[in-house]
């Protein structure tokens, strides 16, 4: 059954979901997303996004630094099938996405800049072991590898219909979330379905191998660091420097959601920007060569003015 063009399932959706939100601390509320709750960076941006009718936001990640643990390869599966729910995220840190087969984790993950400032030991804040402490270097398939990464945000909105789903995935290509689209097109066969619209940017994210896991004797496993201190702290600049493009694109969406707002309050049609920079350039056109058309009329009559006096003159 549809009310105000949304189906009741969609509906009850969206309630149980603000519900939850309404009481919302960064311990509290948990989604979908790897880390299990929503972060306080982007709460903003996502009460904005729950306050249109037609959307409410399921899992999210205001961007991170992390430090991952390749898991063990297996012969049958190199890469495991991401199935991550609330309770996992919440209670572990060994699922996420790009891990390796069996006992894959985070050893450090952040999801605001670091102070370098205040950071006397790069290896000690992301639980490696320095480089000058292991000199061998392991070679072959089945090393572990460490890996320090950033990644930017993204969202993952629930759309009632496609027709809600369109202008958001514009707004989110206007603001540079290029790789953004939708996940699911089962609201074409369902219209209970909704549709699952994903917003992301891969432009800014950044990865580097920064070490190995050495599997000692008594089965403890060790993190061991293949860079310096002065590198590891290098890569941790970058890191903090992709944190700022990513903020600089998080508002750039608040901004195309805040003109949509005013465009749907006017009734009005929300247009991807090359499109509507080309209306404008092919407006343009037409406009000067409506000035270039009554300005060579003009000469014309001009012209035939000259003539007409000329036809008239006494010249014998």
């Amino acid at each position: 059954m549809l009310v105000n063009g949304y189906s009741q399932s969609f509906r009850a959706k969206k309630q149980t979901i603000l519900q939850e939100l309404s009481n919302v601390t960064e311990t509290t509320y948990e989604d979908n997303s790897p880390k299990g709750t929503v972060d306080v960076e982007i709460l903003d941006l996502i009460d904005e996004l729950n306050s249109f009718e037609g959307y409410v936001t399921t899992s999210s990640c205001a961007g991170r630094i992390a430090v991952f643990v390749e898991g063990k390869k297996t012969a049958a599966h190199d890469i495991t099938d991401i199935g991550i729910t609330p309770s996992s995220t919440l209670a572990t840190k060994t699922a996420g996405p790009g891990g390796k087969g069996h006992g894959n984790k985070w050893l450090y993950v952040s999801h605001s800049p670091l102070d370098l400032n205040e950071i006397t030991d790069c290896h000690e804040l992301l639980g490696l072991t320095s480089a000058e402490l292991e000199a061998e270097l392991p070679i072959g398939n089945d090393v572990r590898l460490i890996k320090l990464s950033f990644s930017p945000l993204i969202l993952h909105v629930l759309c009632a219909t496609l027709r809600d789903a369109k202008p958001l995935l514009t707004a989110a290509i206007n603001a540079g979330f290029r790789e953004s689209g939708v996940q699911s097109l089962k609201a074409l066969d369902d219209a209970n379905a909704g549709v699952m619209l994903g917003i992301r940017t891969a432009g800014i994210a950044f990865e580097s191998v920064v070490g190995h896991v050495v599997e000692h004797a008594d089965g403890e496993e060790g993190y061991v660091s293949v860079l310096n201190e002065k590198v590891l702290r290098l890569l941790l600049d970058v890191a903090n420097a992709r944190f700022e493009y990513n903020v600089e694109r998080r508002e750039r969406l608040r901004g195309e959601l805040r003109k949509f707002a005013e465009i749907n309050a006017k009734n009005g049609e929300w247009e991807d920007e090359n499109i509507r920079r080309e209306k404008k350039r092919a407006e343009g056109l037409r406009r000067r060569k409506e000035v270039d058309n009554l300005r060579t009329a003009g000469m014309e009559r001009a012209k035939g003015d000259v003539l007409e006096d000329g036809l008239g003159f006494d010249i014998g």
